[in-house]
């Protein structure tokens, strides 16, 4: 069983136990009959006031102390694709549909299906026209314009609409007015046409919010740059390390390192470092480095911001730099990866032995510039574990 889905059955298998529904998860003995019923579930959660991923768990009969049935027999099963398609038939207002998908677990050699909708700020998600379904006798409506949600194990019935407080609040979830200043500079790092700068270029400021401001200092200090492999793989390998400050109203919510590397000519975000050690581990040489950055992360949002802004001269540049680097969709999936690494440690550490490159200056004089054994290891290592991501995640998927 690959890591997603031991994760996904801890967590399903949590919410059996519990014995009662809540604000993020719903039982279903079986897959709908009428899709109406089917779309307005999915809505409801879509619409749930409840930050993180939502799921619709099948299989599993509530009214007979939620003892787990399985889905095996079931004739109206629907996968992914099949979910998005009938979402897809749907008109939503703006044409902004929920993200969902279908995963199966086994529990007691039951299969279960997980429909998962994924977090969203685009809410709340409205029916620009009825969905209609099912014969005259039993025919459900979705209607168009109501906005459905979930409060606690209740969802919006299909005939109403959300009480006005509840409206209110899924609209600032969309406008991001529930967030505090870090994260909506997360938010607002990720809108890159939405920046402008002063006329010297040294502070910029978010158009729509001015007082959301990013300053830099130019006072190119080396801090260390004799253990960053990083800095030192391109040619010129001098590099400068400086600090942005983040800021709101003038006052700093957050400071990020950057680099200026290949001698001042390719400016990008410091990484995240992290050193997988061995169980056993009592050296240097018992470790795995890993350079990395969270998708959902501030450092993520400031990295895409320093590359619209900094663009490289040279393409290869960033390429090298990407090469070493691990983009992890949350610390969820990277807690997740370290622990494959870990299960796999020996098979790992050996792969990164066999990685070597003619991109390593290697230098023969005592300078602070010179390419150390210590460099050469975080460089292989950091090369095969963001190769072996690729496999794991693609395997994982």
């Amino acid at each position: 069983m690959n890591d997603n889905n031991k994760s996904l059955l801890e967590k399903i298998g949590n919410l059996i136990m519990l014995k009662h529904e809540g604000d993020f998860w719903d039982f279903k003995r079986q897959w709908h009959e009428n899709l109406a019923e089917l779309i307005h579930d999915v809505i409801c959660m879509a619409n749930s006031l409840k930050d993180g991923e939502k799921y619709i768990i099948i299989g599993v009969d509530e009214e007979n102390d939620y003892r787990i049935i399985g889905v095996n027999n079931d004739p109206k099963r629907y996968n992914t694709a099949k979910l998005n398609n009938i979402l897809r038939n749907c008109h939503f207002v703006g044409g902004i549909r929920p993200f969902v998908r279908v995963e199966e677990i086994t529990i007691n050699k039951k299969i279960l299906d997980v429909i998962i909708i994924e977090d969203s700020t685009y809410t709340p998600f409205i029916l620009a026209d009825d969905y209609i379904r099912g014969p005259q006798n039993r025919k459900r409506v979705v209607r168009q314009g109501n906005i459905y949600t979930r409060i606690g194990d209740t969802n919006t019935p299909l005939d109403k609409t959300a009480d006005n407080d509840k409206a209110e609040s899924l609209w600032k979830k969309r406008f991001h007015l529930d967030k505090t200043p870090l994260e909506k500079m997360n938010y607002f790092l990720r809108d890159t046409n939405g920046w402008a700068s002063d006329e010297n270029g040294e502070e910029y400021y978010y158009e729509s919010a001015p007082e959301y401001t990013i300053s830099f200092d130019y006072e190119q200090e080396e801090v260390d740059s004799n253990n960053d492999f990083l800095c030192k793989m391109y040619i010129d390998h001098t590099a400068n390390y400086s600090t942005a400050t983040l800021r709101v109203f003038s006052s700093p919510i957050k400071h990020l390192d950057y680099a200026f590397m290949d001698g001042g000519r390719f400016t990008t975000l410091r990484p995240q470092y992290y050193s997988i050690i061995n169980e056993h581990a009592k050296s240097r040489n018992s470790s795995i480095f890993m350079a990395y950055i969270d998708y959902d992360s501030i450092e993520f949002g400031f990295y895409q911001f320093v590359q619209a802004f900094f663009k490289p001269i040279d393409r290869y540049q960033s390429d090298w730099w990407h090469e070493h680097i691990i983009f992890f969709k949350n610390k969820e999936e990277r807690l997740n990866f370290i622990s494959y690494v870990k299960a796999n440690f020996t098979l790992l550490q050996e792969k990164a032995r066999k990685y070597k490159s003619d991109k390593l200056v290697q230098n023969t004089d005592e300078d602070k510039y010179s390419w150390t054994k210590f460099n050469e290891l975080d460089w292989s290592q950091t090369k095969m574990l963001t190769e072996e991501f690729k496999k794991w995640k693609k395997e994982n998927s």
